[in-house]
C-alpha cells in the first residue's frame, strides 16, 4: 500500500518512502510520473551540481543532448524569475533514459533521498545475505549427505574386509574336517555350519538363557557391523537416488 504521507514536497515533486511522483514530467500534457521505490526497483540520485551539468545539459522540459529526461521547470533553461532551483537526476533500475527534476528546497530534499537511498540499499543487503545463507545451507545439506555417506562406505568397507576374513577361517576349516575325514579314509562327511563357526574365534557366541538365544561375545569385530552389513548398501542406493 502507498505511503500516504509525503516525506518531501514542493510544486516539482513529492518524494513518498515507496514512491516518488514527478509533476508535470510529461510535454506537452503536464502529466506526473510516478516511480516506484523498492526491492524490485533500484533508484540512485545525483544533482545536476554534483554531475557537473552545464547548460546544453540541461532542459525547460523534454529531453537534452544527454539522456535525461527533464521535468517542467523553464527557470532551469532561461535566466528570469530568480535564480535557478537544484536539478535532481535519478537512475531507476536498467532504464534507458534518466528522469531529471527541480526542488526548491534542495537540501530538504537531498536528505530525504539520501535516507531512501540507504533503506534501499538495506533492503538489498539483506535480501543478498539470506540468499547467501540460503546458498550455504544448502550447500551444508549437501555436504552432510556426502559425510553420512562415507561414513557409511567406511563402515561398510570394515564390515566387508571382515566378512572376507571369516569367509577364509570358515573355508579353511571346512578343508580341514574334510582332510581329516579322508584321513580316516570315510567317502563322505556331515559338517554343519555351527561345528565350523564354533571352531573360529572371531565369530560370535552365543548362550541361551530362558530359552532365548543371547549373544555372548561379538567375536573380533564390531557388533554395528553385523547391522551394517546389509542396511549399509541400502542406505548407500537410497541416498543416491534421493541426491539426484
Amino acid at each position: 500500500m502507498a505511503a500516504s504521507v509525503a516525506l518531501y514536497q514542493d510544486k516539482f515533486v513529492e518524494i513518498y518512502a515507496d514512491h516518488i511522483k514527478i509533476k508535470s514530467y510529461y510535454a506537452p500534457v503536464f502529466r506526473s510520473k510516478r516511480i516506484n521505490i523498492g526491492k524490485e526497483c533500484r533508484v540512485s540520485f545525483a544533482t545536476d551540481e554534483e554531475l557537473g551539468f552545464t547548460k546544453v545539459d540541461r532542459k525547460g522540459w523534454g529531453m537534452a543532448l544527454n539522456n535525461v529526461w527533464w521535468a517542467l521547470d523553464m527557470r532551469r533553461e532561461f535566466v528570469f524569475g530568480g535564480p535557478k532551483h537544484l536539478g535532481i537526476v535519478i537512475t531507476v533500475g536498467r532504464d534507458t533514459f534518466r528522469k531529471g527534476f527541480s526542488v526548491e528546497d534542495g537540501e530538504a530534499a537531498v536528505k530525504v533521498l539520501e535516507s531512501l537511498s540507504f533503506a534501499a540499499s538495506l533492503t538489498k543487503i539483506v535480501a543478498e545475505k539470506r540468499e547467501e545463507q540460503k546458498a550455504r545451507e544448502k550447500l551444508a545439506a549437501k555436504w552432510k549427505v556426502g559425510a553420512s555417506t562415507v561414513q557409511h562406505l567406511m563402515i561398510l568397507s570394515l564390515c566387508q574386509a571382515h566378512e572376507e576374513k571369516l569367509l577364509e577361517s570358515l573355508i579353511d576349516t571346512f578343508k580341514k574336517k574334510c582332510m581329516r575325514e579322508a584321513e580316516l579314509e570315510r567317502c563322505e562327511a556331515s559338517i554343519s555350519f555351527a561345528s565350523l563357526v564354533r571352531e573360529i574365534s572371531e565369530f560370535p557366541t552365543h548362550v541361551i538363557v530362558d530359552s532365548q538365544h543371547l549373544v555372548e561375545n561379538w567375536g573380533d569385530g564390531a557388533a554395528s557391523w553385523w547391522y551394517y552389513v546389509p542396511w549399509s548398501c541400502f542406505f548407500i542406493q537410497h541416498t543416491s537416488a534421493h541426491s539426484r
